[in-house]
């Protein structure tokens, strides 16, 4: 798929994977999450990697059903969801953010996908918006399984949020 993040196609990358996401979501942020999860086996994880250390990641679930309580989506379309994308704090400043969502475009392109949908935490909406992303309905407390991700119930709100593939292709694939 891509020349920055590089498709995990071994045991060897998925633990370093699993590695990055206990680093950054569990020890650094303190969430309350299970590595792996349900989603593991049917979601394609991608990392990068500095001096054969993990720096950065993130998961696609092409196998994802969306609640029609998320009205502003086209139900028969195919999306995709970016989840657990992590990024060591040393690293945040380096990672191109344009070549990530170049590498969106080519996953979305190869696999047929409508666009991509990621739920995010509240103080995140912003810096989505500036990459295209576009707020689906109103943001939401979600008790399972979300609010389990967050040491205090109260921060468990979140704005679902859709990355069309053709805003994708006009802003990155010529990256």
């Amino acid at each position: 798929m891509s020349s920055y993040y590089h498709y995990i196609d071994s045991s060897n990358d998925i633990e370093t994977f699993y590695h990055l996401i206990r680093d950054v979501y569990v020890i650094e942020k303190g969430y309350n999450i299970n590595i792996p999860d349900e989603y593991t086996q049917t979601a394609d994880h991608f990392l990068i990697k500095e001096n054969n250390i993990a720096v950065a990641g993130f998961r696609i679930n092409n196998d994802i059903k969306f609640h029609n309580t998320i009205t502003e989506i086209n139900q028969q379309a195919k999306y995709g969801e970016i989840s657990r994308w992590a990024i060591r704090s040393a690293w945040r400043k380096k990672i191109s953010i344009v070549k990530t969502f170049a590498d969106f475009a080519h996953y979305a392109n190869k696999n047929k996908l409508d666009g991509f949908i990621a739920r995010v935490t509240l103080n995140m909406i912003d810096f989505y918006k500036r990459y295209g992303l576009i707020q689906l309905g109103m943001p939401h407390h979600d008790p399972e399984p979300f609010a389990k991700l967050m040491p205090d119930d109260t921060t468990a709100n979140f704005q679902t949020m859709l990355l069309p593939t053709d805003v994708l292709n006009d802003r990155y694939l010529t990256v």
